[in-house]
């Protein structure tokens, strides 16, 4: 019996071969240039945010203004990630 394998497992495992690492919350981050980024995964959808400090404190700042789910992900011919 074999398993299908989901699109979130998908855009998973293409986050971790593009570098990003996996949190203890199973949120991907990836740090470049001192700009930490961040895909916070939720059931059916995630977010694509980025750190920032406001106010002294450092917060995750949404940085897709439409909702990123896992149905619409794919990946292209080079490997890089996008949402239709």
């Amino acid at each position: 019996m074999s398993s299908k394998i989901t699109k979130r497992q998908e855009l998973e495992n293409a986050l971790l071969n593009k570098g990003w690492e996996k949190d203890r919350f199973g949120h991907f981050k990836r740090s470049i240039n001192n700009i930490t980024k961040r895909f916070k995964m939720g059931k059916i959808s995630c977010r694509y945010e980025r750190l920032v400090n406001i106010n002294n404190k450092n917060e995750w700042l949404n940085m897709s203004s439409k909702t990123l789910y896992y149905k619409n992900f794919k990946l292209n011919k080079q490997g890089l990630l996008f949402f239709s």
